[in-house]
């Protein structure tokens, strides 16, 4: 999975990669990518 963000904008990039990891742990990640994905997007 990727989202496009501009090299300057290290807050936002944080907070997204906080989002991205609080959704991949509570299985909410899981629950997304089985809705609209027919694979895994990070390979796991």
């Amino acid at each position: 999975m990727g989202i496009a963000v501009r090299k300057q904008d290290k807050d936002l990039t944080e907070k997204l990669n906080k989002a991205i990891e609080a959704l991949r742990a509570n299985g909410e990640y899981q629950t997304i990518a089985a809705k609209y994905f027919n694979y895994d997007v990070y390979g796991e």
